[in-house]
């Protein structure tokens, strides 16, 4: 049966970097890009990296974000910046983004500078209202953003190989013993449905692919039926259903109850093959299981099984299990 979300299942959280920290020929360099200096600066909340994320008032009245890191702290974080700064400047006008400015890269910082948007970011717990909002901004968006307007984006969820973590437990006597629900045969039944994965999830539409709460934002106090989708560092290329089911398990990670019946809400989630959003469900059950059985962060290893039951509780909703 399955147990729906009723807690929130809060996110990893990082410590930034004040705008005043950041080097002083970065900073100096983003003034030379914005031709006017800044006078007022505000860290934001939310994300995962370290760097800097402030909206800064410059002399002319200008408002702009900022978001900077130390390009020899984190690898990983690099990667998605230098992703970013591709998509960014080829999002077209009309999709619920913010308007880019321009890249800095200065003192060994990259910063990608956008104009700000007024408002902030969703803070859980949901309301109906605001779920409905988002669901039809998602709705537009997949309109938009099909076929795909982004060149050269990979295909959503990169390599395969990195989906396939219940046929790898299998190959490797790796199954979980841990969890009563995970009997041989189920396990067996997900790694089935998982191995057709990159299939199922083929498309050519703009995905955002990463619709956390903390990368939407609602204008001015939260009830305005503006949307904004920050962040598109993960965009990918797949299919149209895609962004609505990320957005589904992210909010039943915020506590909201009943994935199915969010996800459902979307058009192109209707009309999806039953079968291919099994296939990607599995695959995602089996990618966090798997990583939240290897070292790592506490946090981040615990958000990995609550994002892994979330998975199987709804495959179990949908009857695929």
């Amino acid at each position: 049966m399955t147990r729906p979300a009723t807690s929130r299942m809060p996110w990893p959280a990082t410590t930034r970097v004040p705008w005043p920290a950041a080097p002083a020929a970065f900073r100096a360099a983003v003034v030379d890009l914005l031709g006017a200096p800044v006078v007022a600066d505000t860290t934001q909340p939310g994300g995962f990296s370290r760097g800097v994320a402030s909206r800064l008032r410059c002399a002319d009245g200008r408002r702009v974000f900022v978001k900077a890191i130390d390009t020899t702290d984190d690898g990983y974080a690099l990667s998605l910046y230098e992703r970013e700064a591709r998509v960014a400047p080829q999002l077209p006008l009309g999709l619920p983004a913010p308007w880019f400015v321009g890249t800095v890269r200065a003192a060994d910082w990259l910063g990608l500078v956008f104009h700000d948007v007024p408002g902030q970011i969703v803070t859980p717990p949901w309301t109906s209202g605001r779920l409905r909002l988002v669901v039809d901004c998602l709705t537009s968006l997949s309109a938009l953003a099909t076929p795909c307007p982004v060149a050269d984006l990979p295909d959503w969820g990169g390599p395969a190989s990195q989906w396939h973590g219940w046929n790898h437990m299998l190959a490797t006597g790796g199954v979980p013993a841990d969890d009563a629900e995970l009997d041989p045969a189920t396990v067996v039944a997900l790694a089935a449905l998982e191995r057709d994965y990159p299939q199922a999830a083929a498309g050519d539409t703009l995905l955002h692919s990463d619709l956390r709460a903390d990368n939407i934002m609602l204008a001015a106090d939260n009830t305005d039926s503006t949307v904004t989708l920050v962040d598109w560092a993960q965009a990918a290329r797949g299919a149209a259903w895609l962004d609505p089911l990320i957005f589904a398990l992210g909010a039943a990670l915020d506590g909201v109850p009943e994935p199915d019946g969010l996800f459902l809400r979307h058009r192109a989630a209707r009309a999806a093959p039953a079968g291919a959003v099994d296939r990607v469900l599995a695959a995602l059950a089996g990618r966090f299981v798997y990583l939240a059985r290897t070292p790592g962060p506490a946090p981040v290893r615990a958000l990995q099984q609550r994002e892994a039951r979330i998975c199987l509780d709804w495959l179990h909703q949908r009857h695929a299990l």
